[in-house]
C-alpha cells in the first residue's frame, strides 16, 4: 500500500541523480512508465506548437507583402538553417555531457524568436533572421533524448508509441489552429507557439537523461 508506494517513489526520484559513476545502473521497478507517459506528452507539446506556426508561416509571408520568390528564398535559408544547425548543436551537446542545457537554451531562443515575428512583420531582413534562427535552434535534441532514455530505460518499443501522440495533437489541434488564426489572426498563432514549446522543458526533466547518455 502505502509503503510501496513511497518505496517506489524514493526508488525514482534516486534514479534521476547523475550515475556518471554507474553507467550501467538500469532504472529501478515502477519509473519506466513514467518516462513512457513523460516521452508522450513532450511529444504532444511538441508537435501542438509546430502545428500552430509551420501551416501559417508562408500565409503570414504573403499577407505582410512579400512575393513568391521572397518566401522562397525565406523558406530556403530557413531550412538550410534546420539542416546544419542540428548537426552542430547535436556534436556539442555530445562532446560536453550537457545535452539539456543546449535543449533549454536553444528551446527559450527558438520560441522568443518566434514570437519576435510580428514586431516588425513588413522588414525583410527581421523576417530572415527570425527565421533562420528559428530553424537553427530546431535541433531535434529533444527527439534524441527521448529515444535515448527510453531505450536505456528497457522501452525502446515504447518510442513509437509516444511520438503517435505528436501526430494525434497536430491533428485535432489543426482545426482549432484555423478558427483561431481566422478569429485572431496568425500573429497571434506566433505568439501561441512560444509557451508551447517552452512547456516541454519541465517534463524533459524527469527523464534521466545523463544516467541514459553515461551508459554509452
Amino acid at each position: 500500500g502505502l509503503v510501496s508506494a513511497a518505496r517506489t517513489s524514493a526508488m525514482c526520484a534516486t534514479s534521476l541523480e547523475p550515475a556518471v559513476d554507474t553507467p550501467d545502473a538500469k532504472p529501478p521497478p515502477g519509473c519506466c512508465m513514467k518516462y513512457v507517459v513523460a516521452a508522450s506528452l513532450a511529444f504532444f507539446l511538441r508537435f501542438a506548437a509546430l502545428g500552430a506556426v509551420m501551416p501559417y508561416i508562408f500565409l503570414w509571408l504573403e499577407d505582410n507583402g512579400f512575393d513568391v520568390q521572397t518566401r522562397g528564398l525565406v523558406g530556403a535559408l530557413s531550412s538550410l538553417a534546420s539542416f546544419v544547425a542540428p548537426l552542430v548543436f547535436g556534436a556539442i551537446a555530445d562532446a560536453t555531457g550537457r545535452h539539456l542545457l543546449i535543449l533549454a537554451l536553444t528551446t527559450l531562443v527558438n520560441a522568443a524568436a518566434m514570437a519576435a515575428l510580428t514586431l516588425w512583420p513588413r522588414t525583410l531582413w527581421w523576417q530572415l533572421l527570425c527565421l533562420v534562427v528559428t530553424g537553427a535552434c530546431e535541433t531535434g535534441l529533444i527527439d534524441a533524448i527521448i529515444i535515448r532514455t527510453l531505450a536505456w530505460s528497457g522501452m525502446a518499443s515504447a518510442a513509437p508509441r509516444t511520438r503517435a501522440f505528436g501526430a494525434l495533437s497536430w491533428v485535432t489541434l489543426a482545426p482549432f489552429y484555423g478558427w483561431f488564426a481566422r478569429e485572431y489572426g496568425i500573429a497571434w498563432l506566433f505568439k501561441l507557439y512560444a509557451p508551447l514549446t517552452l512547456a516541454s522543458l519541465p517534463i524533459c526533466l524527469v527523464l534521466p537523461v545523463r544516467q541514459a547518455y553515461a551508459a554509452g
